[in-house]
């Protein structure tokens, strides 16, 4: 009797999870999109401060007013104007850089992952923080 209640207690459980999963999928592909677009509106300014100065900024608010107005920031959630700043690492030399921005949450769980572009391979990569 104790391990149908317990089974069934788990099923419930798991049952919420993947529910909860389902109903915010497309939250979490729009968030992730977003936040793409506006990583991606970032990387030309960043080239184009480079050819101008012979290296990329020490941080993205170099960019304002010249190549970027107002730089992009990055959002946790659909509608979200909170506008947390990207993840932004220049090399010591200036020339390389890491952008990066956290990927949406998996429901009321944050993730732990973060999609990045590195400079160097010119490609964007997900990873943990």
């Amino acid at each position: 009797m104790l391990r149908t209640i317990a089974y069934a207690l788990g099923g419930l459980v798991l049952g919420f999870f993947l529910f909860v999963n389902l109903v915010n999928a497309p939250r979490r592909r729009e968030t992730d999109r977003t936040n793409r677009q506006n990583a991606e509106r970032v990387l030309p300014a960043l080239e184009a401060y480079r050819r101008d100065h012979g290296r990329f900024p020490e941080s993205l608010d170099a960019l304002q007013p010249a190549y970027l107005k107002p730089v992009p920031a990055c959002i946790g959630y659909p509608g979200d104007t909170s506008g947390k700043p990207f993840h932004y690492e220049v090399a010591e030399d200036g020339k390389s850089f890491s952008l990066g921005y956290p990927k949406a949450p998996y429901g009321m769980f944050p993730s732990d992952l973060e999609a990045t572009f590195e400079s160097g391979s010119r490609q964007w990569k997900t990873e943990e923080r």
